[in-house]
């Protein structure tokens, strides 16, 4: 017997796109054994075989934390509301944890879509500017890697295998043993997911096949608020001091583990992008390396010059298919 799928989508006040993501997932060839959907409580679906948690909290740890423990899946796979899955996406992973007894982590490639659904192969800037501080490298053949090997683990995490929550599949189990944390994380859902693997053990896989369709979109979080620059402005830093935040939760759950250092790490980049925002903030050496300089460089800048970076990214974020 197979193992059990239960798919969790997490919805918070923006239920614009909810429709069309459950959709993807009724059209899909093999259908999971579940589907969980965490939402505010003002936003209706219709009725259906979906399991429904009415939650108003912001927070997405609290949302994935409650859907973790009421699911009867052996593998959780995730859909943010605005995103969704191509028609063969349970069927292709789930077949992948069939086989592969030791399998913790599946992370497969996207296609960016824009809000009407058509597919752009190029997105030139969105992954260029912050949040995105790392690279979201997609595969060409399957990866396979052992998450208790030091440089595995860092060498992906630095190429893309903790981006995007909707591009993640994961044991059930990986997640109940670190739900305390993952219960008070904010906004930074893939990486603690990422991390949560890596203390469980056993093995990753990246796979080139594009079964996630990510909508790029105004109401993107990590677009920030787009309205005007000083709205830009204002809605990076508030989005920043929650990452950092999340990233303090990650840092506190891999404490004492071969994962810290880099949890740390991305702590710090974050910091420095946030103090070009910001123009303050405390800029740590500790464990400063060749990804983080040029964030850690521009934010030493004078404010004048500071502002002339900040108003180009403000720029690419309003055309990110440009």
């Amino acid at each position: 017997m197979g193992i059990k799928v239960t798919v969790v989508v997490t919805c918070y006040r923006r239920w614009i796109y909810l429709p069309l993501a459950i959709k993807s997932i009724r059209a899909q060839s093999r259908q999971p054994d579940e589907v969980i959907v965490v939402k505010s409580p003002e936003v209706k679906l219709p009725e259906g075989s979906i399991k429904v948690i009415d939650d108003d909290s912001p927070h997405l740890g609290r949302k994935i934390t409650e859907a973790v423990e009421e699911a009867m899946g052996d593998v959780i796979m995730f859909l943010d509301d605005d995103d969704e899955f191509t028609a063969n996406k349970v069927f292709i992973v789930s077949k992948l944890f069939d086989n592969i007894s030791e399998l913790t982590y599946v992370h497969n490639s996207i296609s960016c879509i824009t809000s009407s659904g058509m597919e752009v192969r190029k997105v030139r800037h969105y992954f260029k500017i912050p949040p995105y501080v790392k690279p979201c490298t997609q595969v060409n053949q399957q990866v396979m890697f052992n998450l208790s090997n030091d440089g595995e683990f860092s060498r992906w995490l630095w190429a893309g295998a903790a981006f995007n929550a909707s591009s993640i599949s994961i044991r059930r189990e990986a997640l109940m043993n670190v739900k305390h944390y993952v219960n008070q994380i904010s906004v930074v859902s893939d990486a603690i997911l990422y991390y949560s693997a890596a203390l469980n053990g056993g093995l990753a896989l990246l796979i080139p096949e594009r079964l996630t369709r990510y909508r790029v979109h105004e109401g993107n979080v990590s677009r920030g608020q787009l309205a005007t620059f000083n709205n830009y402005v204002e809605s990076m830093r508030m989005l920043l001091n929650r990452v950092i935040h999340d990233y303090a939760v990650v840092c506190e759950m891999v404490k004492g583990s071969r994962f810290e250092k880099y949890a740390c790490m991305e702590k710090g980049m974050y910091a420095a992008v946030a103090r070009i925002f910001n123009g303050h903030g405390e800029l740590s050496l500790r464990n400063l390396n060749t990804r983080m300089l040029k964030y850690y460089l521009v934010a030493l800048l004078p404010h004048q010059l500071r502002s002339i970076i900040v108003r180009r990214w403000y720029e690419a974020s309003l055309n990110p298919f440009t």
